[in-house]
């Protein structure tokens, strides 16, 4: 038969900290003891801890979650408890959450590199003289760029909802978004150039197309690079 026992803590973790409060309810006319470790709430499987006569009284069980070992002996009706020195931390939301952004700061940050990779092969493949295929190595190379985009979007959203304070993500998908279009244009441009390199209008507007996207592609990868750097040194 499982026996529940109470133990008194006072301080007895010095990373651990004991808030009680009415405001939890109350367990058999006694005032539940919200216990916390590290920021993070422990878990409650059965009986809670309470404040009973002034003192805070946790139940052994809750200790498990500190890393401790905690075993009934029924026979002598007593309880064993050891500490772990390298007891494992309480998991904390926050850890997670910064973990996953920087996670969303660093695909993007891939994405931009992309981006300016292929506004560079555009560039190139101008210089190359009849290339077999060339418009449809540049539709194929977008297509890819799109769903790698894509992808590192959805990614960077979720995150964004986990971090709604953060406006952060926002400017560079915002940012990115402009790029991929650009990109976009310059290459339906250069599918005209293809077939009309005598028109001098075609050859101003794609050469003024290539320089905007390479150069506004450079920038996101400095704005990018710079905002993760900036994460750093605040987390």
């Amino acid at each position: 038969m499982k026996k529940l026992l109470t133990v008194t803590l006072i301080l007895f973790f010095i990373s651990s900290t004991v808030n009680a409060s009415s405001t939890h309810g109350d367990y058999e006319g006694s005032p539940i003891v919200s216990v916390h470790s590290n920021g993070q709430e422990l878990k409650v499987e059965d009986v809670p801890a309470i404040n009973y006569k002034g003192r805070t009284m946790v139940p052994i069980y809750m200790l498990r979650q500190l890393g401790a070992d905690v075993a009934w002996n029924d026979a002598t009706y007593s309880v064993n408890v050891s500490i772990n020195k390298e007891q494992p931390q309480v998991a904390n939301p926050d850890t997670a959450q910064n973990v996953a952004l920087m996670n969303a700061y660093k695909w993007l940050s891939d994405t931009d590199q992309q981006l300016y990779i292929f506004a560079s092969k555009i560039k190139e493949f101008k210089d190359l003289d009849q290339v077999p295929n060339i418009t449809d190595i540049l539709d194929r190379d977008y297509v890819e760029l799109t769903e790698e985009y894509n992808k590192s979007l959805a990614f960077a959203n979720e995150v964004k909802k986990q971090n709604s304070t953060d406006t952060t993500l926002t400017e560079i998908i915002a940012s990115q978004s402009k790029v991929l279009d650009a990109v976009g244009q310059t290459k339906d441009l250069f599918k005209i150039w293809v077939s009309r390199k005598t028109d001098l209008t075609i050859n101003t507007s794609l050469q003024m197309s290539m320089f905007t996207s390479i150069e506004n592609s450079q920038k996101n990868i400095m704005n990018t690079n710079k905002y993760v750097h900036t994460t750093f040194e605040q987390k």
